[in-house]
């Protein structure tokens, strides 16, 4: 297992040259059939990405850095293997809403579990692309991951944001949150009784807090918990307040919908991917 030292400038936990090159050729593949897979897949072997503990300090989204930990986190494998397929579709539309001429202000961009800060940085890219600037607001309770989250937003230079370590709840108060040691994005309120303590606070608390009066854009991915934060916004805030587009899942693990559950609240869908539903809130 690689001795970690976290502290430690990017660039320290370089690949080794074989491994920076499969890296690097699996990040300008283009293919997604069966070919492209295989390909991916056999490149992310050599790049070291099975090593048990591993971790690399890379480019990704074409312009950011990260120091990515290939197991034991699912997005940060799958950004490892190829960043450029990773939610590119939910990327492109976030993107699109964001950097809308039309914004009277800089942006925000609010991320509601928001792990090592993978749309965040993936946006940021876009944001140099265009030339221009925004605003995230992330929120991340597992306090590895906002350590990771931190890490990557300043080796990529991001300028404008804040992570809030948090839990966002139906209402204010501490809860229980069990950490995935085998997948922290799987990481959830409730779960085994063992879990540690954390604030929650709702999501009209968190915006007031920032003073907040518009969000652009917003990501949420809380492991089933999506319609429990989402109800006190929609039933409490002023809907110049609610997400002008959000991403969120088709569906959980325990059968509804909180992209319905967005539907139901005026908002259209524009779009869907596998995972998640893009929705739009009607001018």
């Amino acid at each position: 297992m690689q001795e970690i030292d976290e502290s430690q400038p990017f660039g320290a936990y370089r690949p080794t040259p074989l491994q920076a090159w499969a890296h690097g050729r699996a990040q300008r593949l283009r293919r997604r059939d069966w070919i492209g897979f295989q390909l991916q897949t056999s490149l992310f072997k050599l790049a070291g990405g099975k090593v048990p503990g591993a971790v690399y300090d890379v480019p990704v989204f074409g312009t950011e850095k990260a120091r990515l930990h290939p197991t034991g986190n699912i997005c940060e494998k799958r950004c490892y293997s190829a960043s450029q397929f990773w939610d590119d579709e939910e990327r492109a539309f976030l993107a699109a809403a964001l950097f809308d001429k039309n914004h009277p202000d800089t942006p925000l961009f609010l991320d509601i579990g928001s792990n090592v800060g993978l749309y965040g940085l993936a946006l940021h890219a876009a944001a140099r692309a265009r030339n221009e600037d925004f605003r995230i607001l992330a929120v991340e309770p597992d306090p590895t991951l906002r350590s990771r989250l931190n890490f990557n937003y300043e080796a990529s230079g991001v300028q404008d944001w804040s992570v809030e370590a948090v839990a966002i709840t139906p209402e204010d108060g501490p809860v229980s949150f069990a950490i995935d040691e085998e997948n922290r994005g799987r990481n959830a309120i409730g779960g085994n009784t063992d879990g540690m303590s954390v604030e929650g606070v709702t999501l009209p608390s968190l915006l007031t807090g920032h003073g907040i009066t518009r969000i652009d854009a917003m990501k949420i991915d809380i492991e089933g918990h999506e319609i429990a934060a989402l109800t006190p916004l929609f039933a409490q805030a002023e809907r110049s307040l609610w997400p002008k587009v959000i991403c969120v899942e088709i569906d959980d693990e325990r059968n509804a919908s909180p992209a319905a559950f967005c539907e139901d609240n005026g908002y259209i869908r524009e779009g869907e991917t596998k995972m998640n539903a893009l929705l739009r809130l009607p001018d």
